[in-house]
């Protein structure tokens, strides 16, 4: 699950892009997020258009919001893939391990669903005498159902996405090394102080508890 809604907004007479996308507590919802994790010195050695239109990743993410104390993370330490796993995963502490909430639904992907289904359908005797044909009419009703009818999964998160002007984006392209970094930098700090996401981090980290008939 990763549904998402765009917004822009102007920031000292210019026009920034927030993107904000559900993340289901599956991994194959949020596991790109580990492996999009591009090596610091990977954009450092990039020059030109090539570093910025050819990256092969994003740097690695950091630690922000008012709800570090509580964690026990110092602000702005480099998210381990181990505290990632935990948070979206398995939606527990991070250091600790305690439970978060209520623990995630976390179905069975879909592909995994539709071949399961169909290797049961395979070795039922009651299809033993279906056609090629009929078969695969039988595999593609399977697909069908299983796509438009999805499992309910749990949100393990929401992701915020910042879009810097472009003419942000043209001074980082001819900027050294060293530049880079700021720029990169003051464009995190601006885009937390400037947009809800101080707000989010106070009113929606939180692990509901619902119950059957809501609560």
């Amino acid at each position: 699950m990763h549904a998402s809604r765009t917004r822009s907004s102007r920031a000292g007479g210019r026009r920034a892009v927030l993107t904000v996308a559900l993340i289901g507590a599956n991994r194959n919802a949020w596991g790109y997020l580990l492996e999009t994790v591009a090596d610091e010195h990977t954009l450092d050695r990039a020059e030109g258009k090539a570093a910025y239109y050819m990256a092969g990743g994003t740097p690695p993410g950091v630690w922000v919001g008012t709800g570090l104390t509580d964690l026990g993370l110092p602000e702005g330490a480099d998210v381990a893939e181990g505290h990632l796993v935990a948070l979206f995963g398995e939606g527990v502490h991070p250091i600790t391990g305690a439970t978060l909430g209520r623990r995630f639904n976390t179905p069975t992907p879909l592909e995994e669903r539709i071949r399961a289904r169909i290797q049961a359908a395979a070795a039922d005797p009651v299809n033993r005498d279906l056609s090629r044909e009929e078969f695969q009419q039988l595999g593609d009703r399977i697909r069908q159902e299983e796509t438009e009818n999805p499992v309910p999964q749990s949100v393990a998160g929401f992701e915020f996405v910042f879009s810097p002007p472009k003419s942000v984006s043209a001074w980082w392209v001819l900027a050294d090394p060293q530049h880079k970094h700021r720029i990169r930098a003051a464009h995190l700090i601006r885009s937390i102080r400037s947009t809800p996401i101080g707000d989010a981090s106070a009113r929606a980290s939180h692990a509901p508890r619902v119950e059957r008939g809501g609560s």
